[in-house]
């Protein structure tokens, strides 16, 4: 987000423009943003092996989770709902971490048989 001339802009489009035609209140996600973050997080650890995983609850809009799967990222996952999110934003279940708080294989094995 940018402001010049006192108007905001998202990815060169006014914010006014954009609040007028979705409606308020609203959330925009800049895509172009989030991939170039998540880039420049990877050039930092250029010559390391190494998976960066995108932590599910910080943020768990599908159309963000697709958009990091694209890129190569991973998930981080606390619930079992999560992981079932990232298998619909289309992750490989090898590509996603499961680390359940307070869960036990029990109910983790009771929730399968579901």
């Amino acid at each position: 987000m940018n402001l010049e001339n006192n108007t905001w802009f998202i990815n060169q489009i006014p914010a006014l423009t954009i609040a007028e035609t979705y409606g308020t209140p609203l959330y925009v996600y800049d895509g172009d943003k989030i991939i170039s973050q998540y880039q420049r997080l990877k050039k930092a650890f250029t010559g390391i092996d190494f998976k960066i995983k995108y932590a599910c609850k910080a943020n768990n809009n599908i159309n963000i989770l697709k958009l990091l799967n694209a890129e190569g990222c991973g998930l981080d996952t606390v619930s079992i709902q999560e992981v079932y999110l990232g298998i619909k934003a289309g992750y490989a279940v090898n590509n996603i971490l499961y680390t359940p708080n307070c869960v036990s294989i029990e109910e983790i094995k009771y929730k399968q048989d579901i």
